[in-house]
């Protein structure tokens, strides 16, 4: 005997007002001048991008979703650090690659830069320019 088939509601825990802890979310800036003062770093709140591209393609991942949802944090740390690791490993691969192909091809540098040229200069048109208050001083 089969069951019938019928629509509905699947209500989960998330669904039935249980609340989901969610860590807090440290300014990223926060977190790159914590990392500069503890090592001896001295990375521009941009580097972190390196490590936001690795978190990215982990959070992706369909396999660290689960494990996301199945675990607390300090649970779910000691699953990603592995694959964090290895994460960073892999971008390293990629960023030396982009790097070394960008310098060693002429090709690939003038595409490049036909395509960053005018990201570049639009974004650096909406950042306001620096002005120096020096005031010249007339000789008697």
């Amino acid at each position: 005997m089969a069951p019938e088939a019928a629509d509905g509601e699947v209500s989960t825990i998330f669904s039935t007002g249980g609340r989901r802890a969610t860590p807090d979310e440290e300014p990223l800036s926060q977190i790159i001048a914590t990392l500069n003062e503890r090592f001896g770093a001295s990375w521009a709140p941009e580097d972190r991008i390196f490590y936001d591209v690795i978190a990215d393609k982990l959070a992706a991942r369909p396999d660290i979703q689960q494990q996301a949802a199945a675990n607390t944090a300090d649970n779910f740390a000691l699953v990603v650090q592995k694959e964090f690791l290895a994460g960073v490993v892999d971008q390293l691969g990629i960023a030396e690659d982009m790097a070394f192909g960008f310098i060693d091809n002429p090709d690939l540098q003038a595409a490049v830069l036909a395509a960053y040229a005018p990201l570049i200069q639009g974004k650096a048109r909406r950042i306001p320019f620096p002005t120096t208050a020096h005031r010249c001083r007339r000789r008697p």
